[in-house]
């Protein structure tokens, strides 16, 4: 998959927007780079979307920025030349999108049909946009869709909110979802910046549904561990699970055999989606253990710690 698109698929939200002026694309672009979001998408369907996209480009150079509502190959050349990296057509066009493949420029046409997207697969396309989304069935279609196509990746957009955005994202098909559901619009109409800030954290706070999954307590010893867990478990009425690094009491205490991570122990922080979190919290400038990051048999992570302890205590991510 090309940079952009594997960009986009990493940070499974794509944020779709038409600007009334340069200012207000500027400003929201730093309000997405504060949320560690780097890649957005310009429709051209105002005047101030070509010049949008060269600003953009101006003030920060390694942001991802596409072109979408692409209608035509000369709106494919105009955008490249601003600036735009990837490429979003509001249909199928084969014209435009061999265009795009000869020149190697990644592409993303609208489909609405199983024959479009075999068209698409027949291209070699990796990834398609699926518009409009709800009208077209929504989650149902796409699951649908993908039994038939197994390796597409989907960017649904149109119809897409707070409320059903994630039952997008939790389909394995499904690349990023699109739209402007994570700006606040009436704040972008009135230039309130603060509360366009405010509004991307809170999509991402619900994507990520970050939440405190238990608290690891480093031992010495093994006998040590069991003796904790014991104590503990006699308490509170827990069951104790024995592992072979830690005991575990209940789900909410794991007591380790041998001083891990952290001087005092660590804790796990639980997420909706690992993967997209692990690269999300990397582009905010968290670093990562590398030999601690632990893989499922399908490639996903499940338990990557950080670097830094916090009050003496690790913490690593986990589902």
């Amino acid at each position: 998959m090309m940079k952009p698109l594997l960009e986009i698929s990493k940070t499974g939200i794509l944020p779709t927007v038409s600007f009334k002026d340069v200012e207000s694309a500027v400003k929201t672009v730093k309000a997405l780079e504060l949320h560690g979001i780097n890649v957005i998408e310009i429709m051209l369907r105002s005047n101030a979307s070509i010049d949008a996209i060269k600003a953009i480009k101006d003030h920060y150079p390694d942001f991802i920025v596409g072109a979408g509502t692409i209608k035509s190959i000369e709106d494919v050349e105009r955008t490249l030349e601003a600036g735009a990296s990837f490429f979003v057509l509001p249909y199928w066009d084969e014209a435009v999108v061999n265009y795009c493949l000869e020149k190697n420029l990644p592409v993303v046409p609208a489909v609405s049909s199983a024959k479009e997207i075999a068209l698409a697969e027949k291209l070699g396309l990796e990834c398609v946009k699926f518009f409009p989304a709800e009208p077209l069935g929504g989650t149902s279609a796409l699951e649908l869709y993908s039994g038939a196509f197994k390796t597409m990746k989907f960017i649904p957009t149109g119809g897409i909110t707070q409320d059903n955005f994630k039952s997008y994202l939790n389909l394995p098909c499904v690349s990023a979802v699109g739209g402007g559901f994570m700006l606040d619009k009436s704040a972008l109409e009135n230039n309130d910046y603060i509360a366009v800030t405010e509004s991307i954290g809170q999509t991402i706070l619900k994507q990520f549904n970050f939440r405190t999954k238990h608290v690891g307590i480093n031992m010495d010893s093994e006998s040590d561990a069991f003796s904790l867990a014991g104590q503990m478990a006699s308490l509170f009425g827990k069951t104790i699970r024995n592992g072979s690094k830690s005991v575990m009491v209940g789900s909410d205490v794991e007591v380790m055999k041998f001083n891990y991570h952290g001087d005092k122990g660590h804790i796990g922080i639980a997420s909706d989606d690992v993967d997209r979190a692990y690269h999300y919290l990397s582009k905010r400038g968290v670093i990562f253990i590398e030999d601690t990051i632990a893989y499922d048999s399908h490639g996903k992570i499940k338990v990557a710690y950080l670097k830094e302890s916090y009050g003496g205590f690790a913490i690593h991510l986990m589902r």
